[in-house]
């Protein structure tokens, strides 16, 4: 095979003594054939003591695909075009990708960075610090909390949201339903799974995420499913499994065992789609059970106007009616998402997700009253 950058024989020399890859003895660029980049930067972490650990710079600016000039070259191995990428989407640290055979190929002054941002990528750090702390006391929420109210033109509204809490259900179901019992279940496992069952969580994240342009391509289908189950640290699994337990018991009810699953998935789907219908982002990374869940949160408020809900306010806790709150709570996306105050939060799909709730809601009570049960 040739070097796509200055025509040279690639061969297994330099730095490749794990066997990972093809070098250019030239010019010193890697071609790492379906899958090895990832394995030759977890060996080059662990054999190089020399490999720093990058500073986290949350407020940088992200290369856009579109802004990279460089040219285009072909694939050593299946000669088809390859597409410049920022790896791991938010490193600024430009590859080429073959779609067809997964290859990669890397200029030599790109390495050292790339096995550095693999090393203390942010997501890796905060995903094992949310183990050891409070999420309160959890840094980069603090600082995405910090960027929220800078970018919002209300900062009041970014400072009572995190103190409207709801605690639970004043007129309570059944406290643990199959379905929703069950969901809940998965979501810890596969985080469970995402900490302690596999070596680089992140390129579990990326495997079973929605990306919009595999998904267009024919490829990875499957993940606008399996995206709704996987999360990127703990305050994120918990915000959103709370939410479920206080709403989901009673709306299974309503609906059924296997209904609830059904429209949980439907929302959840739809969510991801109003999201990226809205952003036209191919290669952004949708996953989270949010989206599904503010579809739940919006049947319920079909459903159950009038339930009434115990809430935590600014240290006084105090029964509202469900309308009440799940209608601030959609004012606070919907402010948010016009905002784009970013901050790692989907608004998109919250929104999405809450108001294909209510339709579905709508509807079903509308057309098929008798399908519902009593509660």
């Amino acid at each position: 095979m040739l070097c796509p950058d200055c025509g040279n024989m690639l061969g297994k020399e330099g730095e490749n003594v794990e066997g990972f890859g093809f070098f250019c003895g030239f010019c010193g660029g890697g071609f790492f054939p379906d899958g090895s980049f990832g394995a030759y930067l977890n060996w080059k972490i662990k054999s190089d003591p020399t490999v720093p650990v990058p500073e986290i710079d949350l407020s940088k600016r992200v290369i856009g695909v579109s802004e990279i000039t460089e040219k285009e070259i072909e694939c050593p191995a299946c000669r088809q075009k390859m597409k410049k990428v920022n790896y791991k989407n938010d490193s600024n640290i430009i590859m080429d990708r073959c779609e067809n055979c997964n290859s990669m190929w890397v200029k030599k002054d790109r390495l050292m960075p790339a096995a550095s941002f693999f090393k203390g990528n942010p997501l890796m750090r905060e995903m094992a610090e949310s183990f050891g702390a409070e999420v309160a006391s959890n840094t980069r929420a603090r600082s995405e909390l910090d960027n929220f109210r800078k970018k919002s033109w209300n900062p009041l509204l970014c400072f009572l949201v995190p103190s409207f809490i709801p605690l639970r259900e004043v007129e309570r179901g059944n406290r643990f339903t199959k379905a929703c019992t069950s969901i809940i279940v998965i979501n810890i496992l596969v985080f469970f799974m995402q900490v302690f069952g596999v070596d680089n969580a992140i390129d579990m994240i990326r495997h079973f995420a929605f990306i919009p342009q595999r998904v267009l391509e024919g490829s990875s289908v499957y993940t606008v499913f399996t995206s709704l189950f996987v999360h990127k640290n703990l305050s994120h699994i918990i915000g959103n499994l709370w939410m479920l337990y206080i709403f989901g018991n009673n709306l299974e009810t309503k609906l059924g065992a296997l209904r609830f699953i059904m429209f949980y998935l439907l929302f959840g789907v739809t969510a991801n789609a109003v999201s990226y219908l809205f952003t036209s982002n191919d290669n952004l990374l949708h996953f989270g059970a949010s989206g599904a869940i503010a579809g739940v949160m919006g049947a319920y408020f079909i459903f159950f106007p009038k339930n009434r809900i115990y809430t935590h306010f600014f240290g006084k806790t105090f029964s509202i009616p469900a309308y009440y709150f799940l209608g601030i709570w959609i004012i606070y996306q919907v402010v948010f998402a016009v905002a784009d105050t970013g901050g790692g939060i989907d608004w998109l799909a919250h929104v999405g997700g809450f108001f294909t709730g209510v339709i579905t809601a709508l509807v079903i009570k509308k057309k098929f009253p008798n399908k519902l049960g009593t509660n």
